[in-house]
């Protein structure tokens, strides 16, 4: 929809012609005495020459949308279709006149450096009226507005629009204060409130029940005061600004800093029902010579819209990297980082405070509003600034610094024996943290980071990758190289035949250290070439270690056996019985056989073999011999490699 608009200087031309523009379009303001009658299709207000809501006079017959207005009193101070049924259905059938009943209250008070201005009326009247202005503007289009301005001798222009967006039961109030000085001003509280008697018109009494149902805290920037009549009429006065607060309290609006502060008789918290205000307030610390502030209120008729009324007041917050930090009411908001990553933080619109950062890391301003941030650890971060009558105004947020590596350990293995296995990394993660290794060959649980690798495979360089990436988003890849050794080698020999008593030589080979066991049969069983003294029968198993680290094993039996040496026969009867009757060493001697020779007492050589198997039957030349004492001569190798001669005697009898 065109705006239709008339600024000051075309106010007589504008109202001399109101009857021909009402013909043509809907005028949606109107100036009447000095007052600016604002009409939407659910919402009527009033603004005075005071710039308070509520006039002392009558509005226009007829209002922009061709309809009569419905004032309540004989001005009109607003009034709302809540139910937005037309104005007639139902009881009552509109809420309102929210304030002109009784002796009502509606208007803003304004201190600057503990000088205080109010601009308020009653029954529309300006019974206060500390800065002098007047209505400077007013149109229609896709909202209907009125702006009202006024100048004080003290060096400042305050100005306030107010507009109803089109089909909403709520209207708007713009306020832009300018320091027309060349003094920095100092300490500046803005005030807003209203005595609700919302449905008092229609029966319901002055008394209203009035909460403070938000105040900017963690999370939200909100201040909202509510009032409720005893026939459901809502009104709810608030801002989305993180220097605004919210009170109830008070009839009369004197100064801007009380309410603001919450000095007696307001208050910034509870439920009561009483005949009070509700009020809306700021508080800026400076306002530099030259410059203007901007900040926006809501006067909410409709509680369905509250959301969408504050909405449309949302002011200055705190940026990350030009987004907004947002959180649910009551908590923190939070922002998530990488370890060694900065971030660009700001107080959009704080130009009018000091700040302080509390932080944990870098930080490096960039202006009075903003600077960089690189976190060194996750934790509760802030910025405030302080209230001159005590409090600060502050915003919290949480910091995650995302940081994987810092929660892995890596192997440090770098080489595998051949069948091994290896846990290439270890650590606790974050909660929705995700790992991957690649390639998934020979990896048991390719998505956990305590993976084990068994590769099935010899003499090879294995590179594997593992990525981590933890519920902040942040990543570390890693590679981790495996060696897998050749396969290891050891030698323990010949089996060996021992003479119980005597000494052995074990011969290991082929490893670069040695470990023999058992070990209590040996002198040193780390030795490649230890000894033992035969007592038994063992089995010797010997473990080799290569350079690589990587073992292998062998075993060796060491067989012990008596030593026959001197348990040869002295006596033998070769008689035929089938009992002792041939003389030999038999297959069970120890040593490595040479030869076995027998003498007669004369030296006469009677018997000779060098098969250890073959034995003397007492005869020569199949004669037998007679009985008496021969001599025996044994030779034989023994397992060290000695040559052994054995004598004895030998005594045959018949």
């Amino acid at each position: 929809m065109t705006e239709r608009r008339v600024t000051p200087h075309a106010l007589p031309v504008a109202l001399s012609a109101l009857t021909f523009l009402f013909q043509g379009l809907p005028i949606n303001a109107q100036i009447q005495g000095g007052a600016a009658y604002l009409q939407s299709a659910h919402v009527e207000v009033g603004i005075s020459a005071c710039g308070a809501y509520g006039t002392a006079y009558a509005p226009p017959a007829l209002g922009a949308e061709g309809q009569a207005y419905h004032p309540t009193e004989t001005g009109l101070g607003f009034v709302a279709d809540g139910d937005a049924d037309g104005w007639v259905d139902g009881f009552p059938p509109y809420c309102g006149d929210y304030f002109l009943p009784g002796s009502p209250v509606e208007g803003f008070a304004l201190s600057i450096g503990g000088t205080d201005y109010a601009n308020h009326s009653g029954y529309g009247i300006c019974g206060v009226e500390d800065i002098p202005g007047s209505i400077v503007d007013y149109g229609f289009g896709d909202t209907v507005f009125g702006t009202w301005e006024g100048v004080h001798p003290d060096g400042f222009r305050l100005r306030i629009r107010t507009y109803i967006p089109d089909g909403k039961r709520y209207f708007i109030g713009e306020v832009t204060l300018e320091n027309q000085t060349s003094t920095d001003f100092e300490d500046v509280y803005f005030s807003r409130q209203v005595d609700p008697d919302n449905d008092q018109a229609w029966g319901g009494g002055f008394q209203t029940t009035n909460r403070i149902a938000r105040q900017p805290g963690p999370g939200q920037s909100d201040a909202l005061a509510t009032a409720e009549g005893s026939m459901g009429c809502f009104i709810g006065l608030g801002a989305r600004h993180f220097a605004s607060r919210a009170s109830r309290g008070g009839f009369y609006i004197t100064n801007a800093r009380d309410p603001y502060c919450g000095e007696v008789p307001y208050t910034h918290e509870g439920t009561e029902l009483a005949d009070d205000a509700i009020g809306v307030n700021f508080f800026f610390a400076r306002l530099e010579a030259g410059e203007s502030l901007a900040f926006t209120y809501a006067y909410i008729l409709d509680a369905g819209q509250l959301e969408e009324a504050l909405d449309a007041t949302a002011a200055p917050m705190l940026l990350a990297d030009g987004l907004p930090l947002e959180s649910a009411p009551g908590s923190l908001p939070s922002l998530e980082l990488c370890a060694g990553d900065s971030v660009l933080l700001e107080v959009q619109g704080g130009g009018n405070f000091t700040w302080n950062w509390a932080h944990h890391g870098d930080f490096h301003p960039t202006s009075p509003t903003s600077g960089w941030l690189k976190p060194t650890a996750s934790g509760t971060y802030g910025v405030n600034t302080s209230v001159s009558c005590g409090g600060d105004i502050a915003f919290g947020f949480d910091v995650m610094v995302g940081n994987p590596a810092s929660a892995v350990v890596l192997s440090s293995a770098v080489g595998l024996c051949p069948g091994g296995s290896l846990e290439m990394a270890s650590g606790t993660l974050p909660e929705g943290s995700t790992v991957a290794w690649s390639p998934q060959r020979w990896v048991d649980r390719p998505n956990s980071l305590d993976a084990v690798l068994a590769p099935d495979t010899v003499n090879a360089v294995l590179r594997y990758h593992l990525s981590v990436t933890d519920p902040y988003g942040c990543r570390l890849e890693h590679a981790v190289d495996v060696t897998v050794h050749p396969k290891a080698s050891v030698d323990a020999g010949s089996n060996q035949v021992g003479v119980i008593g005597q000494r052995v030589y074990l011969h290991g080979s082929g490893a670069s250290s040695y470990a023999w066991e058992p070990a209590s049969y040996l002198d040193n069983a780390s030795l490649a070439q230890p000894s033992a003294i035969v007592t038994d029968t063992v089995r010797f198993t010997l473990t080799g270690t290569d350079a690589n680290g990587c073992t292998a094993t062998d075993a060796v039996w060491v067989f012990g056996t008596p030593d026959r040496r001197m348990a040869l026969a002295n006596a033998f009867t070769p008689d035929g019985d089938g009992q002792n009757d041939c003389f030999g060493v038999g297959p069970a001697f120890a040593g490595r056989f040479i030869d076995l020779r027998i003498f007669n007492r004369w030296g006469a050589l009677v018997f000779q073999s060098t098969d250890a198997n073959a034995c003397w039957d007492g005869t020569l030349a199949g004669k037998a011999q007679p009985m008496g004492a021969y001599t025996v001569q044994l030779r034989y190798v023994e397992p060290d490699g000695v040559e052994q001669v054995h004598g004895g005697s030998l005594t045959l009898i018949r």
